[in-house]
């Protein structure tokens, strides 16, 4: 099981025994997201901006990161949205125009080679989604990248409030917009954040990690001797 929730699902609903159940988090690739500052990418930063990397399915949140973005731009007239997705943008369109953010917001489409950069230029990364019981893989790529991140608690899966992200109630779309204007105004605060998300996950939850475990399960299932 990718995390606790879906383990104890296993446990509660299907009768398995806890201890046939392996809690093995998804990874991230970590050669793909090297520990460098955007200025050694020739990445321009002087636009402050909310980048949002995933799907435009309604239990993503989008709408609710749409009105914390309208507030937050609000206070900081500069700020962008920058979204990459290989979705359409267009059930959002209305709202976006309706909040007065349509001219501020970014839609591109972007591969996996070049997502570590476009992260890299972010200033915040929000995940928005409010209830779920995986891991976005999306959180593991903003914490691969040394972003700081913002996000609801209901999916706010290894991270810690203040120590790796800021963590607000889910749907507070007013506390969802303070966080985003406090990592933007706050860059040391900002930054440490996401050097310590990006030092976690590549200690601890890249696929290597995982394929590790994944084989001790295999070894101990078949009762085949754990190698040195």
């Amino acid at each position: 099981a990718v995390s606790e929730e879906i383990r104890s699902t296993i446990v509660s609903r299907c009768g398995v025994e806890p201890c046939r159940v392996s809690l093995i988090p998804n990874g991230v690739e970590k050669e793909l997201f090297p520990p460098l500052r955007p200025s050694a990418l020739g990445i321009a930063v002087d636009v402050p901006t909310v980048v949002y990397a995933g799907n435009m399915a309604s239990y993503q949140g989008v709408e609710l990161l749409l009105e914390a973005f309208a507030d937050a731009a609000r206070q900081l007239p500069g700020l962008r949205l920058q979204i990459l997705t290989d979705g359409s943008f267009e059930p959002y369109a209305l709202l976006s125009q309706s909040l007065g953010i349509g001219g501020r917001i970014q839609v591109e489409r972007t591969s996996l080679e070049q997502l570590p950069q476009e992260l890299l230029a972010a200033h915040v990364a929000a995940n928005p989604r409010t209830a779920c019981d995986g891991l976005p893989q999306k959180l593991l790529n903003y914490m691969a990248a040394g972003c700081p991140i913002v996000s609801f608690a209901g999916s706010a899966r290894h991270l810690v409030h203040e120590e790796n992200a800021l963590i607000v109630d889910d749907g507070d779309v007013a506390a969802f917009s303070a966080a985003i204007l406090r990592l933007v105004r706050d860059r040391e605060f900002a930054r440490r954040l996401g050097r310590n998300a990006q030092s976690q996950v590549r200690n601890h939850m890249t696929w290597q990690h995982a394929a590790t475990r994944i084989e001790q399960v295999y070894d101990r299932v078949t009762g085949a001797a754990v190698p040195d």
